[in-house]
């Protein structure tokens, strides 16, 4: 229902995460840490799920042309998600203006062309265009347009495409653009088909989902009161009881409160960074000390960072990558559940 409570959070919830693609992510995407966390996977429902989610309110339908048996990649699919983000966005204000504005979003297996050879390795790739019809870029800009802090936006900083760049060279990929001023832009990314063979995810079906995730106590630390109400109606919907903290020493504080009471949290979900309080990299720590049997989950907008990468490695049990959908939210906590044997 489009004019429930819980509808409307979800769309303030989609506001904030857009809007979470700040400098400092940027910066960190740029540096030597934190590798990009890959998995074989398939890529068409990606680039359609991300294209819609970043065209909404634009006024623009994309147009798809993509093959029916897309090879599978090795990815990070958040990092992936960034590249098509950043160009879309692009497209978007490249189209300001525009009455007939048009992007078409291409998928298919190809080979390399021979100018590729020396940026990939293997013959075999998917290559992903994003096309527009917008006002294109003057050739003097084009071979500059991947330089760090390079940029022609008044209120740019010219690290957009710097990190598209960088995040596909992690994965052994390559990214150029072609563009005719006044005709359009067209952006060629090229990812190398993986040597392994993709098995489906399964996902625990809905009703078992509910049956598992039902009565398990959890606690939600984040510093977003969007993301905290969003939480809170998504888990409660499901029959979990859930309290929230706004910041690292309110959620020990709380976890602490709980284990006194032999109402011990099942899980934790812990946001990455707290501006001006602590984040879940302490949090984890000293909930350890409390009690080392905890179980949590780091959430973060940062898939850069060591630890969503190495995320065991600090303690939690598993990753959200923000923006995040219910269904990943709801199929990781069931997870953790099954493999951790969780009574509750």
């Amino acid at each position: 229902d489009r004019n429930s409570k819980a509808f409307k959070k979800i769309e303030a919830i989609e506001r904030v995460l857009e809007e979470a693609k700040a400098l400092t992510s940027q910066l960190l995407s740029l540096s030597k840490g934190g590798e990009p966390i890959k998995k074989v996977t398939t890529i068409r429902d990606l680039l359609i799920d991300i294209t819609n989610f970043t065209l909404r309110g634009s006024g623009i339908k994309p147009i798809f042309h993509i093959e029916g048996d897309l090879p599978p990649v090795k990815v990070d699919r958040t990092q992936i998600s960034r590249i098509i983000q950043n160009i879309l966005i692009n497209a978007i204000e490249a189209l300001s203006g525009k009455d007939e504005k048009k992007i078409e979003v291409i998928a298919k297996k190809t080979r390399i062309p021979p100018s590729m050879s020396k940026f990939i390795e293997k013959d075999e790739v998917l290559e992903i265009m994003i096309k527009d019809n917008g006002s294109g870029i003057p050739e003097e800009i084009l071979s500059h347009i991947f330089d760090p802090f390079f940029t022609t936006k008044e209120k740019g900083t010219g690290l957009g495409l710097a990190v598209s760049y960088s995040i596909i060279r992690k994965h052994g990929g390559h990214i150029s653009v072609t563009s005719t001023p006044g005709k359009g832009t067209t952006f060629h990314i090229y990812i190398p088909v993986a040597s392994e063979t993709y098995e489906e995810e399964r996902e625990p079906a809905i009703n078992s989902e509910t049956e598992i995730l039902s009565g398990l106590k959890i606690l939600i630390m984040d510093d977003e009161e969007a993301i905290r109400d969003f939480l809170y109606d998504a888990l409660t919907s499901k029959g979990c009881k859930v309290d929230v903290a706004k910041e690292g020493s309110e959620a020990i504080e709380k976890y602490k409160e709980a284990l006194s009471k032999g109402e011990k949290f099942n899980l934790v979900i812990l946001d990455l960074t707290v501006p001006g309080g602590m984040g879940g990299k302490g949090v984890i720590m000293k909930l350890r000390d409390i009690d080392p049997d905890v179980c949590a989950i780091v959430s973060s907008g940062y898939s850069d960072t060591d630890v969503v990468s190495k995320y065991k490695e600090y303690g939690f049990a598993d990753y959200l990558n923000k923006p995040y959908t219910l269904s990943l939210l709801y199929s990781t906590i069931a997870k953790i559940v099954q493999e951790k044997n969780i009574i509750h």
